[in-house]
């Protein structure tokens, strides 16, 4: 047992010297709660963080889990918070990825330093509720970023009007291409709404996780496949809710046209029933039917994608 806790102890010291010696090897900073819950003090282990990163130009990724933490409100404090931002602006230079795991209220934080990392295409914010304030600042700064493509804001609270915002931002963001909301239970009609206009003009976005956004009806889904109609970037969809027979006849319109999307899943399993073409109106397909008819549209597009994504063969 003694050993044991010598040796995670011992885990920190580790890392401040790999990192004061910019070590080319160590790429990815994650500070965990086995070490958090084992330095004397929180700030104190910020502040060398900070100071060793200083030095260091190696680190591309930085992922901090504050899950468990004894001293956690420590961070919340004036003096946490700005040490926090100051890690991430002495790394931004060469920041790819950002995760942050158990955050209270730290969009403020990103949206300081979004602007400053010009490498950052990955950035990830998990059980951590955030006011409305902080999140429209993070929405301005994402107006200006060209870099982010990979954002997922897990399990953070987020609400109908903070999805309002989020979607007027992405609507036009030049370079995202996957947005997981998965697990923020309040979002409903008017967020999927708002999602679905900002399918209708973006032009980059592939991947969309609204699973168990649990307040999602058949008119929020409904308008979801509609936009699919003027869409032809998005190919994957995660859903909780809404998914009704409404829902499926007008995906399989949608999908007349539409020749990208190819992926539904609900609640992250995917679409799987049996491909039986059925020769009848849209409107008249039963349950059973629809199941069916939409599988082999998804199947269809799934096909011909494969076969225009392949490689050319080398005569």
């Amino acid at each position: 047992m003694y050993h044991h806790l010598a040796s995670i102890q011992k885990l920190f010291p580790d890392l401040l010297s790999r990192l004061r010696a910019n070590d080319p090897t160590y790429t990815h900073l994650k500070i965990t709660p086995m070490i958090l819950n084992y330095v004397k003090r929180l700030d104190e282990c910020l502040i060398q963080l900070r100071d060793a990163l200083s030095s260091n130009s190696s680190v591309t990724s930085i992922t901090l889990d504050f899950s468990g933490v004894i001293d956690i409100p420590v961070i919340k404090r004036k003096a946490g918070y700005a040490t926090l931002q100051d890690i991430f602006l002495i790394a931004a230079p060469n920041l790819q990825e950002i995760t942050l795991i158990h955050t209270e209220n730290y969009l403020d934080v990103l949206a300081n330093v979004l602007n400053h990392c010009p490498k950052l295409h990955s950035l990830s914010a998990m059980t951590g509720l955030s006011k409305a304030s902080d999140l429209q600042n993070f929405c301005s700064a994402l107006k200006t970023n060209t870099t982010l493509r990979k954002m997922s804001l897990i399990n953070c609270g987020l609400q109908n009007d903070s999805i309002v915002l989020l979607a007027e931002t992405i609507s036009t963001h030049p370079s995202f291409i996957e947005l997981d909301l998965t697990n923020n239970f309040q979002i409903g009609d008017v967020g999927a709404k708002a999602l679905a206009t900002a399918l209708a003009s973006n032009a980059t976005l592939e991947v969309l996780i609204l699973d168990r956004a649990e307040k999602i009806t058949e008119q929020g889904a409904i308008a979801l496949a509609r936009a699919l109609h003027s869409n032809t970037h998005l190919y994957r969809l995660v859903m909780t809710q809404g998914v009704t027979l409404s829902f499926k006849k007008e995906m399989i319109i949608a999908l007349q046209t539409n020749t990208t999307f190819r992926e539904l899943s609900v609640s992250l399993i995917p679409w799987q029933y049996p491909l039986i073409e059925i020769d009848k109106p849209v409107d008249s397909l039963n349950e059973s039917e629809a199941n069916s008819v939409l599988s082999c549209r998804l199947d269809r597009n799934k096909q011909q994608n494969r076969t225009t994504e392949q490689p050319a063969m080398s005569m």
